[in-house]
């Protein structure tokens, strides 16, 4: 089971809203922070903006992307990890987030599915409104270089932007 927070999400994922999933996917790395928290290129930019700027004079107070990852990968403010990043579906009932795996082992298994295969238990669950399909957005990749294999090392609870008022 992915999470028992209501708000669906696990202790170190953000949302992303879906605008912005393109770019992620497309950008190899993620960069972690000291209290452990993985950002992409926008948070990283947005979390070190304000202090890069606030020491430089006005004329030099606009830096682009490229300036920020060049200050990121030389300076080491950001321990940064080469990332694969893909769109993967996953199932909640509002509490608990699963994916199929975990449907599978967790919920199918200890339920009363009559002579259902998992994938038909699982439409009849989504056309019933039990579970919702929900898309998110993980990083895989090695945590470090002393890893064996690659993992799931973050991952991002995709989000529709809200519509304008």
């Amino acid at each position: 089971m992915i999470t028992e927070d209501p708000s669906g999400g696990t202790n170190n994922e953000l949302a992303i809203e879906r605008a912005a999933v393109d770019y992620a996917l497309g950008y190899p790395f993620i960069y972690r922070t000291d209290d452990g928290r993985f950002l992409t290129l926008d948070e990283a930019w947005d979390e070190l903006t304000p202090d890069l700027l606030a020491g430089l004079p006005a004329g030099e107070q606009v830096i682009d992307g490229g300036d920020v990852e060049a200050l990121i990968f030389e300076s080491g403010v950001f321990a940064t990890i080469e990332v694969e990043s893909q769109i993967v579906t996953q199932y909640s009932d509002a509490r608990t987030r699963w994916t199929n795996d975990q449907l599978r082992e967790q919920v199918f298994l200890t339920s009363d599915h009559g002579d259902l295969s998992f994938e038909d238990w699982l439409s009849a669950q989504v056309q019933a409104g039990v579970l919702k399909p929900v898309d998110v957005l993980q990083f895989v990749g090695y945590e470090d270089e002393d890893a064996d294999e690659e993992t799931v090392i973050t991952e991002r609870l995709i989000i529709e932007e809200p519509e304008p008022s």
